[in-house]
């Protein structure tokens, strides 16, 4: 979890909790994490649920770009790729569409084995309303059309 967090955590050595409180250490100091910025404790509580999920579980992510700086979206995306590469089935709801074009195009091979495709492990369903009918489509890398509406 530390080295998924230096990226945005510059000097971060560890986590650790003492009487119920998280902290993030550096060489100089302990922060609690109730302290950080909101994108950083956001980054801090996905890296964390992401981290936890087991080999074959399932994690439930609602807008997790929400609140973070737009420097952190491609660490959220490869810490998304990273636990389905662990075996965890991902599922997030986003409207973000940074974010998804981001998750696909690291949909070409894994950063553990540049040989393994990782396709069909990335599902991109568009939800919509009509006529107060729910709407579900598939789309593929083939198909996605991304409209700003």
């Amino acid at each position: 979890m530390v080295e998924l967090l230096r990226p945005i955590m510059p000097g971060l050595t560890d986590i650790r909790a003492d009487d119920g409180i998280v902290y993030t250490l550096t060489e100089s100091e302990a922060v609690p994490v109730v302290l950080m910025g909101d994108g950083q404790k956001r980054m801090f509580t996905l890296v964390a649920h992401l981290s936890r999920a087991e080999d074959g579980g399932l994690a439930l992510l609602e807008e997790p770009d929400r609140s973070l700086h737009p420097s952190a979206m491609r660490l959220l995306a490869e810490t998304i790729w990273a636990a389905v590469d662990a075996g965890t089935q991902v599922v997030i709801s986003t409207h973000s569409h940074p974010l998804a074009r981001m998750l696909e195009g690291m949909s070409e091979a894994s950063d553990d084995d540049p040989n393994e495709s990782r396709a069909g492990k990335l599902s991109i369903l568009l939800l919509g309303l009509e006529s107060g009918r729910l709407s579900c489509e598939e789309k593929t890398s083939d198909s996605l059309m991304w409209s700003y509406s």
